[in-house]
């Protein structure tokens, strides 16, 4: 059993290269408007869709993960059974019993246990900073390699789109593979497949809502695992985007998905 993995990056000696014209980040984009006019609620309809199609698609979103893993595309479970599962927690998450798997999730929710949450403080540490004093303010404080070039990702983000909706940056890495934990959850026993699908349904909803396509979301699925590690990255990140490009390709899983599809109400997670 693999376990996760991430995606080769940068080097300190190009630092200045990257950085240059780095001069802050563009303001976010206001919620898009959700009322519409009576008449309109009044007629409008929405596709039908039947709740296999909801499942399928709402798995499809760990699909870049759990192809890494040899896991099934179309079923709750991870493909292997309760001790693997839990070994694969272990090892990968450093989770050993149903409260500690609860409080991961939880913290997932919150952005605690994500990476958008520390992506956020240093982005808007480094946003201050003027475009003169950046190279001293990202190597300023540690001489951990890695800990610098995690910082230079995030530099490279201050001039860039604004996603849509204004979500966090590295939605789409937390929420892809939180759905993966709930299925390797269920599998291990520390959750029940109802509160399991329910947990999928939520995170499936949230991230419809945050993106535009596949390709956005598994862009930035793969930014966000780059952020997770970068000696994860150089060792088979190359694989993972080979796994993404597959699922995109004609003909791929995810062609046969349409994005936009409904997948239900309800809270987000």
């Amino acid at each position: 059993m693999k376990t996760l993995r991430m995606k080769a990056c940068w080097q300190i000696a190009v630092l200045p290269v990257l950085l240059t014209g780095v001069v802050g980040c563009k303001p976010k984009a206001p919620l898009p408007s959700t009322e519409q006019p009576v008449e309109q609620v009044a007629v409008s309809q929405k596709p039908k869709i039947t709740q296999a199609a909801i499942d399928k698609h709402s798995l499809a979103f760990s699909a870049i993960l759990g192809d890494f893993n040899d896991a099934p595309r179309d079923q709750l479970s991870p493909g292997i059974g309760t001790t693997s599962s839990k070994k694969v927690l272990d090892e990968s998450w450093g989770v050993t019993s149903k409260e500690e798997f609860l409080q991961l999730l939880e913290g997932m929710e919150s952005g605690e246990n994500g990476h958008r949450g520390s992506f956020a403080l240093v982005f808007e540490e480094l946003k201050k900073v003027p475009a003169e004093k950046l190279v001293d303010t990202i190597v300023a404080g540690t001489k951990n390699k890695d800990e610098i070039e995690r910082r230079i990702l995030v530099a490279t983000y201050l001039h860039a789109p604004t996603p849509k909706n204004g979500h966090a940056r590295f939605l789409a890495w937390d929420f892809g593979r939180y759905i993966m934990l709930c299925r390797w959850g269920a599998a291990a026993g520390y959750l029940t497949e109802v509160a399991a699908w329910d947990k999928i349904y939520r995170a499936a909803r949230l991230l419809q809502a945050n993106f535009r396509s596949w390709e956005d979301y598994s862009s930035e699925y793969l930014a966000g695992r780059e952020y997770w590690s970068l000696n994860s990255t150089r060792r088979n990140g190359q694989e993972m985007r080979d796994i993404a490009q597959k699922l995109l390709s004609p003909g791929g899983y995810w062609t046969t998905i349409p994005w936009d599809e409904p997948l239900g109400e309800g809270p987000a997670p």
